[in-house]
């Protein structure tokens, strides 16, 4: 589920379970940001949360995060007009301007694979929360950007190409341009795996080639196929630039060739070290984004980072630099 109250959402105010339960009479209501010049309505979740009384059990809160869901899925849907409709209920809600047997098939996928990122993620991915998953499915791409800007990196005044997002502000949810079904279902498959990882808080080029990985295995498509055209561009590409941006993180958001580089990248890596699922779950759960998961590396495969990636693209430093890092 998607609105998730651990500790680090809810500071100061403890554990709900350790609180005396109470019971929640009167339906509960968002509280809403006011930024200039937006559009859209955006929830403060922070503040919503403290408006609640704590301690109450899992159940309302699961229906409370359900209710407020709806309340904010509602204030999009006016927002955009033209269409546009609310659907689904229990485990996901799906704002979008399609037919409704477009959306019963993408409901479909979207259960299927997250039961599909629960085994093959097992002892990494989680579906702990309250209220459903969102997932916004936008028309237009003027107001898909307009909305992700709240959110979104620039660089140099352009963005990145993006595909679709996983966006973990106040209540995860995801957000895709219309395309055609098939990609659709490819794209969610990608983020709803970056929200299942989302409590590991991992280096973006692991959480990036992990999802990237997943959404292979799930549509069978290869995304990056290790073609000699390919691995001559990152060789070429990393060896002029340097690992650093990469390591960071700040590569995958570039607005020219340094994003696709940096998943495809990111995805080798990950697939050469997911061939040993046991190691690589520890080595998952170790990684800290400060080092870019180098200690961990150090920790579980006997040798950092800088030495796994000279098998991909030869000799060289290649070892993060921990000062330039953060998440």
């Amino acid at each position: 589920m998607s609105r998730d109250l651990r500790s680090h959402d809810l500071p100061g105010r403890g554990s709900r379970r350790a609180c005396k339960a109470v019971t929640m009479h009167t339906e509960p209501h968002l509280v809403w940001k006011a930024p200039a010049g937006d559009r859209f309505p955006r929830p403060d979740w922070s503040a919503t949360d403290a408006a609640l009384p704590a301690g109450l059990p899992d159940g309302d809160l699961h229906r409370v995060y359900g209710a407020l869901a709806r309340q904010w899925v509602d204030g999009l849907r006016d927002a955009l007009g033209g269409g546009y409709r609310v659907h689904g209920g229990g485990d996901w809600l799906l704002l979008s301007h399609e037919c409704d047997r477009y959306v019963e098939l993408l409901l479909q996928t979207l259960r299927r694979d997250r039961r599909r990122i629960a085994r093959a993620l097992d002892g990494l991915a989680d579906d702990d929360g309250y209220g459903p998953h969102v997932l916004l499915l936008i028309e237009d791409l003027d107001d898909y950007y307009a909305y992700v800007a709240h959110f979104y990196p620039r660089h140099g005044g352009a963005y990145a190409q993006s595909a679709g997002m996983f966006v973990d502000d106040g209540y995860g949810h995801l957000i895709v341009p219309h395309r055609a079904l098939e990609d659709v279902e490819a794209v969610t498959a990608h983020e709803l795996t970056h929200a299942m990882l989302r409590d590991l808080r991992l280096p973006l080029w692991l959480d990036e080639g992990i999802a990237s990985n997943m959404e292979q295995a799930i549509t069978g498509r290869s995304l990056y196929p290790p073609e000699p055209e390919l691995i001559g561009r990152l060789i070429e590409y990393w060896r002029r630039e340097g690992l650093e941006p990469f390591w960071s993180g700040a590569s995958f958001a570039r607005p020219d060739q340094g994003s696709e580089l940096s998943y495809a990248l990111a995805s080798h890596v990950v697939a050469f070290l997911g061939g040993d699922y046991p190691r690589f779950r520890e080595f998952a759960r170790a990684a800290d984004p400060a080092d870019a998961g180098n200690a961990a590396a150090r920790e579980v495969y006997g040798e950092d980072l800088g030495a796994l990636m000279r098998r991909f693209l030869g000799d060289g430093d290649w070892t993060p630099r921990p000062a330039t890092h953060s998440r």
